[in-house]
């Protein structure tokens, strides 16, 4: 099995150009996940499932594009009582990003990903994101509440969250694998 480094994963997904197709896919999973993020309730939210599946279906840069598009969008859409601030969209950006970097250093092959390692790059990405830089961001940016306090909920959050994205998205993956030639049509 041959390694693969973070730059030969970005540099192989750079050379993919950005097609009619997967422009209108982008756009797609920016549409649910604006969709999504606006029918959340309480504190659960889904909207870091579309996110996330483009990132595996179309690569990691659409992945990021789409994240950070999805949470400006969704800002637009449904404000939150806090003021827009960029750094929330990067972390959205990197939900899209980091699952698909992550399956892709342990060896998955595009678009054959085990259900363990789309699990571990999930793990990563929202640990990264939602339990860690998020709360950080919030309680610097906005002073609200505690970081441990903040983390553990996104942590409790996760814990729900993490294994169903993981699950659905192989269900997903390996459907449309038998009516859509990924090669031709994402990458």
């Amino acid at each position: 099995m041959k390694n693969t480094s973070l730059g030969e994963i970005i540099q192989k997904d750079k050379s993919n150009k950005f097609t009619t197709v997967k422009i209108t896919y982008m756009a797609i999973f920016v549409a649910l996940g604006v969709m999504v993020n606006t029918l959340r309730v309480g504190m659960l939210s889904f909207g870091g499932f579309p996110i996330i599946i483009s990132g595996f279906l179309l690569g990691p840069i659409p992945g990021f594009i789409v994240g950070g598009v999805t949470d400006i969008a969704a800002f637009i859409v449904r404000p939150s009582s806090y003021p827009f601030n960029i750094l929330f969209s990067l972390t959205s950006a990197l939900t899209g990003m980091i699952p698909v970097v992550i399956a892709n250093l342990l060896g998955a092959k595009y678009p054959k990903y085990s259900l363990v390692k789309i699990f571990v790059g999930i793990l990563i990405g929202q640990v990264l994101t939602s339990v860690v830089l998020v709360p950080i961001f919030s309680v610097w940016l906005y002073g609200r509440n505690s970081v441990i306090l903040l983390m553990t909920k996104a942590l409790t959050k996760q814990a729900i969250s993490i294994p169903v994205y993981a699950v659905i998205i192989k269900i997903l993956i390996d459907r449309f694998t038998k009516v859509i030639d990924f090669e031709k049509e994402f990458r």
